[in-house]
């Protein structure tokens, strides 16, 4: 469906759904604190969330296609989201501005991840391929192919 529900582990029941998305969710990734949520959707579309009320923080839209994963960025304010589009993006969850954007991937791209010690993103798409860039300056470092 078009919604993100939080559910107490334990009884299986609801505790908040997070209503605004026009298309399905792809993606979500919660900040380290707890307090935030982002949610990615095939409405090309990423929602930033207060966690506690449910509350939408703000919007970021303007992808060309479905907007297939987020990923904050260790204990930062700062989320990565890949496309179906072939885009991989960093964003600043505070005030939904664009901060880099990591060039190179080909064809859309399903899922994104960033190293445990913060200093590379790498993204994986339809194509069989891999992509990984430094996160301080989106330098591509590498591509990686599936063996044929």
């Amino acid at each position: 469906d078009k919604l993100c529900k939080t559910l107490n582990v334990v009884s299986g029941e609801a505790l908040r759904s997070f209503e605004g998305h026009t298309h399905h969710i792809l993606g979500l990734a919660w900040q380290d604190d707890g307090q935030v949520l982002v949610t990615a959707s095939a409405d090309a579309s990423i929602k930033v969330w207060r966690a506690e009320s449910g509350e939408q923080i703000r919007t970021i839209g303007g992808f060309r296609k479905e907007v297939t994963a987020v990923q904050f960025v260790g204990l930062t304010h700062h989320f990565v989201m890949s496309d179906a589009a072939g885009s991989i993006r960093l964003y600043n969850a505070d005030d939904g501005k664009q901060l880099r954007v990591f060039s190179g991937a080909k064809d859309a791209v399903f899922g994104v991840t960033v190293s445990g010690d913060e200093t590379k993103v790498s993204a994986g798409g339809q194509l069989g391929q891999i992509w990984t860039w430094q996160l301080n300056d989106a330098k591509l470092l590498s591509t990686q192919s599936q063996a044929q």
